[in-house]
């Protein structure tokens, strides 16, 4: 079992759990430190429902389902513990549903508790508990507390089925008829469903635990599946000791589970975290200096061999020679000849000019410049001919010269009585 702290709420009663140590508390609030509260939430009842709608409404359904239904006279919070999508408008879930006055009352409370208190409701353990079984077979866990036996029925990847049985008191006559009924209870639900409950796990608190085990197994042999039972843990309460076996059941859980809001299971999680990251970012600085350190040493040694290289260099004839030659024209130069080779010829170019060209427009002047990523044109033209027709014609050369390649920068078009002008600046990429 780990040392984290729990707050055990059933009945009414509330104590605090801490590796060995069972001790009393008056309130929540009152744990030593930041803890983990397992409620049963009091005036709540846990389920697992088919809603028509898909897993996203799925609790809207199911809130407006329990108050038609008359379960609920005031608003309901739905806590969701699994839900799965059932063809496409249909949805399995499985929720625990209580007052919403009730649940805003909780984390009104444990939101001024002086530590970081998260809450569970009861089935998050049952949930966890059967999750952690080995296997995909059926299963049901069976939990037992004072007159309350809590139930759930699926496996480790699905709910089928969850339900409270009470007993009028906790005498032996009342515990009899509490397990004849999560017997009948189990048997009803398998047929129902037409399953084969192949595995029992059980666990309790504050339950005499050999009487506990003998119960569990009659439960499992009646529906022929095999008993399993939790190993119980030591708890001191002053000077008295016993074993329980819900403490076993706890450790499962995970803050995913938990229904407090985001930023009070952020909180906790960042305030369990802090001594780890504080070693971490002492180690990662020590790391740093360290580093900078020995880079600097190492710098040091390279500006000295590089001084001393500078000095041999300068004592050397060799520093005496005529400087080089200036080579930076004749490398442009180059450079132009190879991008001129590499790019499009002038015969290809003068010829997809041609072919763009309408019969009423003639090319003047060409420019032709070649760049590093793309061949810059410049082309001056003119028409002997008719303000619209030469308009027209300027239009049907753009759109030619588009098709073939050319990117269109700029395009002038001026005209006078009887004659036009254009003037287009293009760019053909290179390949």
């Amino acid at each position: 079992m780990t040392e984290r702290r729990y707050i055990v709420q059933l009945n009414g009663l509330s104590q605090e759990v801490h590796g060995h140590e069972l001790r009393p508390l008056k309130f929540p609030c009152d744990a030593q430190g930041d803890a983990w509260l397992v409620s049963d939430l009091e005036q709540t009842l846990a389920r697992v429902d088919r809603v028509d709608a898909p897993p996203r409404y799925a609790e809207m359904v199911v809130r407006k389902r329990l108050q038609d239904a008359g379960e609920f006279a005031e608003p309901v919070t739905i806590l969701t513990h699994w839900k799965k999508r059932v063809g496409t408008d249909r949805s399995d879930i499985y929720y625990t549903a209580l007052p919403e006055y009730l649940m805003q009352q909780y984390q009104r409370q444990l939101g001024e508790c002086p530590h970081n208190v998260l809450l569970f409701p009861i089935h998050a353990v049952l949930w966890a508990a059967l999750r952690g079984l080995p296997g995909r077979q059926p299963a049901a866990v069976v939990f037992v507390y004072d007159r309350f036996a809590e139930l759930l029925i699926g496996t480790r990847n699905q709910a089928h089925g969850a339900l409270r049985i009470t007993a009028y008191d906790t005498g032996e006559a009342a515990m009899e008829g509490l397990w004849e009924s999560v017997r009948q209870e189990l048997i009803q639900h398998a047929e129902r469903l037409h399953i084969d409950i192949k595995q029992v796990l059980g666990f309790s608190w504050q339950l005499e635990p050999e009487a506990f085990e003998g119960h569990l197994a009659a439960v499992a042999e009646a529906l022929g599946a095999e008993s399993l039972l939790l190993p119980a843990t030591e708890l001191n309460l002053g000077n008295e000791r016993f074993m329980d076996t819900l403490p076993g059941a706890l450790d499962s859980l995970t803050v995913g589970q938990s229904v407090s809001p985001g930023v009070e299971r952020l909180s906790f999680v960042t305030r369990r975290a802090a001594p780890w990251a504080t070693t971490a970012a002492a180690a990662v600085v020590a790391a740093l200096v360290g580093a900078g350190w020995w880079l600097g040493e190492r710098t040091a040694a390279l500006d000295a061999h590089i001084a001393g290289l500078q000095r041999e260099i300068d004592a050397s004839p060799v520093s005496n020679l005529p400087a080089a030659p200036p080579y930076a024209e004749t490398m442009d130069f180059a450079h132009t000849l190879a991008r001129v080779s590499a790019g499009p010829s002038y015969r290809r170019l003068l010829n997809e000019l041609s072919a763009a060209l309408p019969e009423d427009l003639r090319i003047d002047a060409l420019k032709v410049v070649h760049g590093r990523d793309s061949v810059a044109l410049e082309i001056f033209g003119s028409a002997v001919t008719g303000f619209r027709t030469a308009q027209f014609g300027h239009q049907g050369f753009l759109a030619a010269l588009r098709r073939q390649g050319y990117r269109v920068e700029d395009q002038q078009f001026s005209t006078r009585i009887g004659t036009s002008d254009f003037k287009i600046t293009l760019e053909l990429p290179r390949p």
